[in-house]
């Protein structure tokens, strides 16, 4: 059966397609392209302008990023999709249950960021982010970087664990928004340049040390340019990165077992080959942006 889509989705959330919510699974689809308008409700006033925004505009569907953005969409008393992430175990509001209960659909983007919802018996579609594999492929340039790191450079995201495994005789480049520590070089990039950053680099690291990680999207980019990766056994990111298949998990915070995860790699080009094979054997088959966009489309357009 032919799966029509909503002819046009508001997507609320500070950051713009390609780095989340609904939206990003069904741009650039081909004959599944889809209109889209975004909306900052973290403004100053956030939720008086979007009503003053959404006066007179069709819209089918909201797409709500976040606990917060969906209980701008529930306020609104338009029909809205949720994503949840990490929040709730993290923070606890008593208006939580009320967006989640109101939802037409709830999504998440891991099993792990599915159970706190489930647990108070929402119905929740775990359909994980997915990444393009045409733009995030493998190549093999001359490798300037050991290590790379994508993402904010926060201190949330364990960068601190990330410089003390790297202070010594390993080369690294940090990729992201950074507002939070100041002398620290990194740098900015659009997405179409994001891939070369990926293949420039031997490994890839992920150092969040949070209960709030879903899954994390820059890990499958890294995954799907055939890069191993090193990552932080926190929140669902275990769900993509299996131990001593595609890379491997340390304990947060531990900059002693990263570092020796790094070196391992960095003293075996094969196990490194192996492991990046793998990941990206991995994205092709569970983490392909166009089919989940199918997956999505279908849950949209199925009986609320």
């Amino acid at each position: 059966m032919k799966c029509m889509k909503p002819s046009r989705i508001l997507f609320l959330g500070s950051q713009p397609p390609e780095k989340g919510g609904i939206a990003s699974h069904l741009r650039d689809m081909g004959n599944i392209s889809q209109d889209y308008i975004g909306f900052d409700v973290r403004q100053r006033f956030g939720f008086l302008k979007l009503v003053w925004f959404l006066w007179g505009k069709k819209v089918d569907l909201i797409s709500a990023y976040h606990l917060y953005e969906g209980l701008h969409a529930f306020l609104t008393g338009k029909k809205y999709a949720l994503t949840v992430f990490g929040e709730m175990y993290t923070e606890k509001r008593w208006w939580h249950s009320l967006v989640l209960r109101n939802a037409n659909k709830v999504f998440a983007t891991s099993q792990y960021c599915a159970r706190p919802a489930r647990d108070m018996g929402i119905d929740v579609k775990v359909i994980p982010y997915g990444v393009d594999t045409e733009h995030f492929r493998p190549e093999n340039p001359h490798k300037a970087y050991d290590v790379l790191f994508v993402g904010y450079i926060h201190p949330r995201m364990g960068i601190d664990c990330f410089l003390r495994a790297c202070k010594e005789g390993i080369t690294y480049a940090l990729v992201g928004e950074n507002n939070s520590i100041a002398g620290l070089v990194s740098f900015n990039v659009n997405y179409d340049n994001l891939p070369a950053w990926y293949r420039d680099s031997r490994i890839y690291v992920s150092c969040a040390n949070t209960k709030s990680p879903c899954m994390g999207l820059a890990i499958k980019e890294a995954m799907a340019c055939g890069l191993p990766v090193i990552a932080a056994d926190s929140g669902g990111v275990s769900e993509a990165v299996k131990h001593g298949y595609n890379g491997f998990l340390f304990e947060p915070d531990n900059d002693k077992q990263l570092r020796e995860y790094i070196l391992m790699l960095l003293n075996d080009p094969k196990l490194a080959n192996k492991m990046g094979m793998n990941g990206r054997e991995m994205v092709e088959i569970q983490f392909d942006k166009n089919k989940q966009c199918l997956e999505v489309l279908h849950e949209l357009n199925s009986p609320d």
